[in-house]
């Protein structure tokens, strides 16, 4: 009713606040951008423009939720549109190499080497303010492109993100700059990664020139917040980056994502089925293969020879399950079986660090359990060679329903055996049996079972490795993902 009102103009500047006000408190989007709007609208057909309208004015359109505003008003024809060059492909991130190395920066980097081998003419761009806004103790000289393993990584340095609060002047002025670059390169298509800051300036751009344009769905950054606070869902904050993500996904021509439950989930926010394809996570299989044993890095820690290695490489978060992977190895030490449990990682306070460290002292793991903390990226193929068995034991929540780890595919190319977690991103990764064993997700007696049975049959252990390599080599190579997208345009 609130919305057919304000839709209507009834509603004078006191109420259409005080609308606003309870659309907030009640975390009712469609409502609160409808009151923003009608109080825009108030604002400006005002006879003067006073300081105090201006900065109110500054403050409601600079709302991130008026991102949605800019969506729902997108040209059905471009008034000038670009002439584009059959074949090229503008790239968008987020982030990249080299100034972040996390698991994004892995993925973009991997997608633009396997479109770079599928033949595209592939121009990458990192949205505007990468990396200002984001990465702390910069040099003084940012360079206006940085070279990475023959891939030309192109920078935009303005606008800035942070310190504006004003994020949709940002989405505006960064489509600006976005719009200008398409029409200095003219590329067939766009396709821009998570999340919605790098996909809303790039969704106007593209329409502003007349181009198609793909999202490259990699996760629900709202969801993976969940995981760290589960009140979260009730809020605006929430609600508000769900449809920002729903409307741009809506937006684009075509969407990819990584598994079928995040497919599933598109579909259940309003995006057509028909226009969505998978594009999984991959792995170069050249970086990660079987690899002779680092016996040097075995003896500083202490790693007998012989001894089956029970190893994870990756961040520290709630989610993995560190926790219960502890409390498995600890079962299974009190049960007689020998090896050895590597956890290499870390996260940035240390409290989950802390919690294994006190399960392993209070259960009797003692100092077969091995952590290393973090490594330098090219010490990770030697901490790999140690590792027989490789668990990935993530806990039951939304996000790790929903999302599929990169991590897990770099352990299969280099021929290890993986346990993985029933969660439904993770099992469909794995042929149970064949690539890998599925356990009881949040069972830590089911992950110890499924433990003990590799640790104790060498031959299963070489068998999974061999076939989990044999798979990636088939289905799960960068290059393989690059003529997917390929095969996308060659539609248009």
């Amino acid at each position: 009713m609130l919305k057919v009102i304000l839709k209507s103009g009834e509603l004078d500047e006191v109420r259409a606040r005080r609308c606003l006000s309870y659309a907030r408190e009640t975390a009712d989007i469609e409502t609160a951008l409808a009151a923003m709007k009608h109080l825009a609208g108030k604002l400006r057909a005002a006879n003067s423009m006073s300081p105090a309208i201006e900065r109110e004015l500054v403050s409601l359109e600079g709302d991130e939720l008026y991102g949605l505003a800019r969506l729902d008003e997108l040209p059905a024809i471009a008034i000038d549109p670009v002439v584009p060059t059959p074949g090229r492909l503008l790239y968008l991130l987020h982030h990249s190499r080299p100034y972040l190395t996390n698991g994004y920066a892995t993925r973009g980097h991997g997608v633009a080497t396997g479109l770079r081998e599928a033949g595209v003419d592939l121009v990458c761009l990192t949205r505007p303010g990468f990396p200002l806004d984001v990465v702390k103790d910069l040099p003084a000289f940012i360079p206006e492109s940085d070279l990475i393993d023959g891939i030309t990584y192109l920078r935009q340095l303005h606008p800035k993100r942070s310190g504006r609060g004003r994020s949709q002047m940002y989405f505006a002025d960064a489509a600006d700059q976005i719009e200008r670059r398409l029409r200095e390169i003219r590329p067939q298509a766009v396709m821009v990664a998570s999340n919605y800051v790098a996909a809303i300036p790039a969704v106007m751009a593209a329409h502003r020139c007349g181009l198609p344009i793909a999202y490259e769905v990699r996760g629900f950054w709202e969801v993976t917040q969940l995981s760290r606070d589960s009140g979260l869902e009730k809020t605006m904050k929430f609600r508000a980056q769900k449809a920002l993500e729903s409307r741009v996904a809506a937006a684009c021509d075509h969407v990819f994502t990584l598994a079928s439950p995040m497919r599933d989930e598109l579909v259940r926010r309003g995006v057509a089925r028909d226009k969505i394809s998978l594009l999984p996570n991959s792995c170069d299989t050249a970086q990660f293969c079987p690899q002779p044993r680092a016996d040097a890095l075995a003896e500083k820690w202490s790693i007998p020879q012989g001894v089956p290695v029970i190893g994870y490489i990756g961040s520290f978060v709630q989610y993995e399950g560190l926790d219960d992977l502890t409390r498995a190895c600890a079962r299974l030490r009190r049960e007689g079986h020998v090896f050895r449990l590597v956890l290499v990682g870390g996260n940035t306070n240390g409290t989950v660090e802390a919690e294994i460290a006190e399960i392993a002292r209070e259960s009797g793991l003692g100092d077969w359990l091995i952590t290393p903390g973090r490594v330098p990226h090219e010490q990770v193929d030697a901490w790999y060679s140690l590792i027989d068995i490789a668990p990935f034991p993530r806990k039951p929540q939304p996000v790790t329903e929903l999302v599929s780890p990169l991590k897990p595919l770099e352990a299969m190319a280099a021929g290890k055996a993986v346990v993985m977690s029933s969660v439904r991103a993770m099992a469909e990764m794995v042929e149970g049996g064949q690539t890998g064993l599925v356990f009881q997700k949040g069972n830590a007696d089911d992950l110890a079972t499924k433990l003990a049975k590799l640790i104790e049959d060498r031959d299963i252990r070489r068998s999974l490795g061999q076939n989990a390599r044999r798979y990636i080599l088939a289905e799960r190579t960068w290059r393989s993902m690059g003529e997917r997208v390929k095969h996308w345009m060659q539609q248009l």
